[in-house]
């Protein structure tokens, strides 16, 4: 395991859970303060392998859906706005760790040929 590799993952981690928090109030989700303190992301290293997961409640993903209180997902009803303030987050920071990971194997690559 590369231990640059790693550390970068755990900081990657760890602000990911910090920024989620602070978007569940910038969103105003109801709920806020059982949402952000179910919010969780770990990190486990198993060898050449790292394993995030990032976890929070239910609710969390229907408020960023628009769902919940007998609204389904994407219907044309303005009862209940979606407020998206996860999943487009999140798939942005995955991009962002899977753009450096994946520099990080190439650049190992390059060594491996090289010697």
């Amino acid at each position: 395991m590369n231990p640059q590799l790693l550390q970068y993952a755990q900081e990657w981690t760890s602000t990911t859970e910090r920024m989620l928090k602070s978007r569940v109030d910038k969103f105003q989700i109801k709920g806020r303060g059982l949402l952000k303190n179910s919010i969780q992301a770990r990190l486990k290293s198993e060898g050449s392998k790292i394993v995030i997961t990032i976890d929070m409640r239910t609710s969390g993903k229907y408020s960023d859906m628009g769902a919940g209180r007998g609204q389904k997902a994407n219907t044309n009803t303005t009862a209940r706005k979606q407020k998206k303030w996860a999943n487009k987050f999140l798939y942005g920071r995955m991009y962002q760790l899977q753009r450096v990971a994946s520099f990080e194997v190439r650049e190992m690559a390059k060594r491996l040929f090289r010697e």
